[in-house]
């Protein structure tokens, strides 16, 4: 995994875990984390906080959501099928945006500006993987930043 997909899923991860639940009678209600899909992603910045964000105990839940729930294309070849669509997850408890060469693409759907809009807000958090970021126009605080790739780094002289 890409060192600056390792550390915003670490600190995600970290942020999550010092939530924790007080041990009281009630459980905690679920807070879903949402990854969203779009053509031509990046897989590995799908999978990557997928697999580890999996392992979170409960009351965390961790779904792909979609426009649609027809299979979407990634920029390896494999199609990625959403569990969920955007209108059946209105207010996840976090957003992942991956990356990809599709981001720029996904800035003209009109579906995926519009759960961003909604969803972003209301989430109180929100974190992209590489370039994801370019998906949202209600973009991340100022401190926040994506992490990237080798791909996106400008050659070393």
């Amino acid at each position: 995994m890409r060192a600056g997909a390792a550390m915003v899923i670490g600190l995600f991860t970290l942020g999550l875990a010092a939530e924790g639940h007080d041990g009281g009678a009630a459980p905690p209600p679920e807070k879903v984390i949402a990854l969203v899909a779009f053509p031509d992603l990046t897989l590995l910045d799908l999978v990557g906080p997928l697999q580890v964000l999996k392992s979170l105990p409960a009351p965390y839940r961790v779904i792909v959501v979609g426009a649609g729930r027809e299979a979407v294309s990634t920029d390896s070849g494999l199609a990625v099928t959403p569990e969920r669509t955007f209108a059946e997850v209105p207010q996840p408890f976090a957003i992942v945006v991956p990356g990809g060469p599709g981001s720029v693409a996904a800035m003209a759907n009109p579906a995926l500006q519009s759960y961003l809009r909604s969803a972003a807000p209301s989430s109180g958090r929100a974190t992209c993987a590489r370039g994801g970021s370019r998906t949202g126009s209600s973009s991340p605080p100022a401190a926040s930043r994506p992490a990237s790739t080798w791909r996106s780094l400008s050659p070393r002289g």
